[in-house]
C-alpha cells in the first residue's frame, strides 16, 4: 500500500471510530500524526478532532 492509501487508511479508521469511541478515534489520528507528519489531510482531521469542530465551511470538509 502506498503512503498515501496508509494515510488515508489511518483517517478513515478514526472516522469509523468517532461516534463509538473518542479515545480510540484520537489513538489513531496520533498515529498517523506521528508516521506522517507532513502529510496535511492528518494535520487537519487532528486539528479538528482536537477543538471538537467536524466541519469547516460549508460542508466541504467534513470529519
Amino acid at each position: 500500500m502506498s503512503a498515501q492509501g496508509d494515510c488515508e487508511f489511518l483517517v478513515q479508521r478514526a472516522r469509523e471510530l468517532v461516534q463509538q469511541d473518542l479515545w480510540a478515534a484520537k489513538a489513531w489520528l496520533i498515529t498517523a500524526c506521528s508516521l506522517y507528519p507532513a502529510n496535511f489531510n492528518i494535520q487537519v482531521y487532528l486539528k479538528l478532532f482536537l477543538v471538537g469542530s467536524w466541519t469547516l465551511g460549508r460542508g466541504c470538509l467534513r470529519f
